[in-house]
């Protein structure tokens, strides 16, 4: 009976052995852009482990590596962190599979818009300015709104969404009045369409 249940254990040892997988993957916070690399441990399909490592990915030069800081000077408060997860690997039995999850894709005209929000507030500095394009930026797709709202508001109209079209004309935004009129004709939804090169 003995050797029954150290066999019987040793045959669960391996299986729970055999059955681990690890999953890793990048996210970005839809609020304030943090960089994040998140890890997780599972055995028999149950996580025993989970660990989130918010830095800067080298891989994602274009976020600015300073958006919570630039979050909580607009906000007056730290951010909470909305992380979107993105592109992802996982290593079970010695094997790897590559992947990318949808949540960061969806949620990216949103994650664009506020770079190039950041970037300007960087350049010109009216906070006033940056809570507004915030909020408007919260009317269009909020950092806590689900998957499905952020596929919806993506695939709407089949085309660049209005947060597209603010984050392409902000770029070249460099004095407070074109910020101010940028942000006004956002709210009214009146974008000039984009220039497609012939």
């Amino acid at each position: 009976m003995k050797s029954l249940v150290l066999w019987s254990l040793a045959l669960l040892v391996v299986i729970a052995w055999l059955s681990q997988s690890t999953l890793t993957y990048h996210a970005t916070c839809a609020n304030c852009l943090a960089q994040a690399h998140g890890r997780e441990i599972s055995v028999l399909g149950v996580r025993v482990n989970r660990s989130l490592d918010i830095r800067t990915n080298p891989d994602y030069p274009e976020l600015p590596p300073d958006g919570s800081a630039t979050y909580q000077r607009i906000m007056g408060q730290a951010c909470t962190h909305q992380f979107k997860r993105g592109g992802m690997g996982r290593s079970s039995l010695g094997m790897i599979s590559c992947g990318h999850f949808p949540e960061e894709h969806a949620f990216s005209p949103r994650i664009q818009a506020i770079r190039e929000m950041f970037l300007a507030f960087q350049r010109i500095g009216k906070l006033e300015l940056a809570r507004d394009s915030f909020r408007w930026i919260d009317t269009e797709l909020k950092g806590d709104d689900s998957l499905r709202d952020a596929l919806n508001y993506s695939r709407r109209d089949l085309g660049p969404t209005y947060l597209n079209e603010f984050a392409r004309v902000m770029k070249s935004v460099k004095t407070e009045a074109e910020w101010r009129r940028i942000l006004d004709r956002a709210e009214r939804r009146q974008f000039d369409p984009p220039v497609v090169p012939d």
